[in-house]
């Protein structure tokens, strides 16, 4: 008998939920007048039901950042009372009167709302009574062009953070520039006028490749917080927690760019500080004929890149053949910006004994703070060469040993007989032909061994050396085949530099009218276009597929790579 009036009870909800009337679906905000920048809540409720909203009217004038809706069931004195509700969190585009349309539930439609945004105050100019408040600074508001300069943002909250928050990051307007993230975001804490608040601070390099006024727009901030007295949570409940979206910008930093001083001719390479440093594979060296020993030059600066610092300690004296690495470039980042290195290991081999020297290594460099023009050196090296093992070591007097002046004769077939017999001090008797056949018979025999062992020597060298630059060459190929995909005409020079230091080692090209001048007239062509892109005064579109298809079709070939290079130091990128 229970079990059938629960059923009856059941049945006559249902039956009064099927012949509900739809009833008047009204619409209110949360908040009204509301500044820019800050959320509002949109209510939408029915006392019946229906199909959700068309919150979509609202795009033109809000940002919609998140939906939620619930349903809620009634029964006093028999009587059953429905409501159901859809609410969106809404974010004005614009500051003034918008009108919220509109919207439809079933049969039924909503008042539309009259809805006042006001401009609000300038969020960096906020008080110390404020929650939450961003704050920008850069350094020096005169910098260089590829000069570093450091770029700092500061979140400032006092309450607590929901997740899903997100900062954008800088973009530079009026120019172009390398931006550089200087690690992950630190956060502590800090009392401004006794009021504690939490920091996030983010700081950033950026290094404008243009000189002229550039300008970093406002910084925005997405962000959740939670409500503090706004339905929080309770003692039983505390996760059901209130929270608003906020939307923060930060002012805009305007510096100007001065263009490289006149008169540098050498590689610009702005810095707080550049530093030369050597090192030997054994200390102290030793130099023999015929063995290698590695030499490690690296070139490391405080405020660039690794990829910004030259190659350097290319002139080497005759009496010594080198073959370079590839260079390895590392940059560490910190509070004081980013500190480049670039390191360049090269395997130096003697070919003849005696004294050598090799040159003092020096690089022009432009001090930031002294505004001025500074060297950092390396001395000057006088090193002995000790002579091969096997290899005979020449007398201490001038005179020519018997041996190698027996050689000469035979080279030369205009000499006598006689010659030959003053020469090597035999005296004409009966005795000195046995002696003179042995003297042509050795020196014939070392003659033929040497020649022999010297043409496969030479020929396996240039196996290796031909196997070995196409190992060394392809990844490179492959770097700038995507800076041009990407056309990206700063990371494609780049690219081709790197490249044609591999390509010519011996006489490394440093710019790319050099590499021009090596290359056939089509490659040399597309190389000056992307020469005048980088260089131009206002903004040009470089579209880098057609240097990747001409450098495919006409890579300099060994007879090009055989010329002399005529390269000369200019800046990375001129002012």
């Amino acid at each position: 008998m229970v079990m059938t009036k629960q059923i009856c009870c059941i049945a006559a909800v249902l039956l009064l939920l099927s012949t509900q009337t739809w009833a008047a679906v009204s619409a209110f905000v949360d908040r009204n007048p509301v500044a820019l920048d800050e959320s509002l809540t949109l209510t939408i409720e029915s006392d019946g039901g229906g199909d959700a909203p068309d919150f979509s009217l609202l795009k033109n004038d809000f940002d919609l950042l998140g939906q939620s809706s619930n349903t809620s069931l009634q029964i006093i004195n028999g009587q059953v009372s429905r409501k159901q509700q859809w609410q969106v969190q809404l974010m004005a585009k614009h500051a003034g009167e918008i009108q919220i349309p509109a919207f439809a539930v079933g049969a039924e439609k909503s008042q539309p709302l009259l809805l006042n945004v006001t401009a609000g105050a300038n969020p960096q100019q906020a008080q110390q009574s404020d929650d939450i408040f961003i704050e920008v600074s850069a350094g020096s508001k005169n910098v260089y062009v590829q000069q570093q300069l450091l770029y700092t943002v500061k979140l400032y909250f006092s309450l607590s953070m929901a997740e899903g928050n997100t900062l954008s990051e800088p973009k530079v307007t009026g120019g172009d520039a390398i931006v550089v993230k200087l690690g992950d975001n630190r956060q502590y804490q800090t009392t401004v006028n006794g009021r504690r608040y939490g920091v996030m601070e983010q700081q950033y390099a950026l290094y404008p490749q243009k000189s002229g006024a550039l300008t970093i727009e406002p910084l925005v901030f997405d962000g959740n917080v939670v409500e503090q007295g706004r339905n929080g949570g309770s003692f039983f409940d505390p996760f059901n927690q209130t929270t608003r979206h906020v939307r923060l910008r930060s002012k805009a930093v305007k510096f100007e760019v001065q263009p490289m001083p006149a008169g540098i001719t050498a590689h610009w390479l702005p810095a707080h500080n550049v530093q030369l440093l050597e090192q030997w594979s054994e200390e102290p060296p030793k130099f023999v004929v015929g063995e290698p020993i590695t030499r490690t030059l690296a070139v490391m600066a405080d405020g660039l890149t690794a990829a910004q610092l030259p190659v350097v300690g290319h002139d080497l004296p005759a009496g010594l053949k080198s073959y370079p690495d590839q260079p390895q470039l590392k940059d560490t980042k910190d509070a004081k910006g980013v500190t480049g290195l670039r390191q360049d290991k090269i395997a130096l081999i003697p070919t003849q004994p005696g004294p050598l020297t090799l040159p003092a290594i020096e690089l022009t460099w432009w001090n930031t703070d002294k505004k001025q023009l500074e060297k950092a050196r390396l001395p000057e090296r006088t090193v002995t060469v000790a002579a091969g093992s096997g290899m005979v070591a020449p007398p201490a007097n001038s005179v020519t040993s018997q041996p190698q002046m027996a050689d000469q004769i035979v080279s030369n077939d205009t000499s006598t007989l006689a010659d030959v017999a003053k020469l090597t001090n035999f005296t004409t008797t009966a005795g000195w032909w046995p002696w003179l056949a042995l003297v042509f018979g050795i020196a014939w025999l070392i003659t033929l061994i040497a020649w022999w062992r010297r043409g496969a020597v030479v020929k396996s060298v240039m196996t290796n050396t031909t196997a070995t630059d196409q190992q060394r060459l392809q990844p490179l190929e492959l770097q700038l085949r995507k800076a041009c995909q990407q056309n990206n005409a700063i990371q494609s020079k780049a690219a081709l530099l790197t490249w044609a230091k591999a390509r010519w080692p011996q006489q490394p090209p440093v710019s790319l009218p050099a590499i021009a001048k090596l290359s056939s007239a089509p490659l040399a062509d597309a190389i000056s276009a992307l020469d005048r892109a980088l260089y131009a005064d206002g903004d040009t579109t470089w579209q880098g597929q057609q240097l990747w298809q001409t450098f495919e079709q006409h890579k300099p070939t060994d007879e090009v790579a055989g010329k002399t290079n005529a390269a000369g130091l200019e800046p990375l990128y001129r002012a």
